[in-house]
Order: C-alpha cells, then sequence, then structure tokens
C-alpha cells in the first residue's frame, strides 16, 4: 500500500513487485535476487492485491495486468504509519 500511495497512479503488477521489493530490501531491484522479486510478485498476485481489491483500496485489471490505487490507498497507507 506504501508503494501504491507513493506512486498515486496505476502501475502494472510487475512494476508494483519491483518497488516493492526495491522499499524491502533498500536496494535497486538490479541488485535484488530475481526470484526473491519473484516471490513478491506471486505474494502480490495470489494474496496482496486480492485482498486490497476486495477492501476497495485498489481496482485491479487483470486482463492488462494493472493495479489502480483507490482513494483508500491514503487512509490506509498512514494507519500502516501510525501502527507499524
Amino acid at each position: 500500500m506504501r508503494t501504491l500511495d507513493d506512486h498515486g497512479c496505476e502501475l502494472t503488477l510487475a512494476d508494483l513487485a519491483d518497488e516493492t521489493a526495491r522499499r524491502e530490501h533498500d536496494r535497486p531491484v538490479s541488485e535484488i535476487a530475481s526470484e526473491t522479486v519473484s516471490e513478491i510478485y506471486l505474494a502480490l498476485y495470489h494474496t496482496h492485491v486480492p485482498k486490497l481489491a476486495d477492501g476497495d483500496a485498489v481496482r485491479y485489471d487483470q486482463d492488462h495486468d494493472i493495479v489502480d490505487p483507490r482513494e483508500r490507498v491514503e487512509s490506509l497507507a498512514q494507519v500502516l504509519e501510525v501502527v507499524g
């Protein structure tokens, strides 16, 4: 959610995985093992994005592989800042 909130625009799921990996590992994505990025992609695809879509925080267009943040992402990201 923080990545989506920071970007404030739609991202492909692959780009979201890259940005999430970069954020989690505090390194350029080119320095992160491709297996690690793939694991993040799969976790986003199978778990996180569907839950965010069910909660109306994002809209996911599976045909085009686009994750589009909704207004709710900002408020949820703020909650994460407070508790995290």
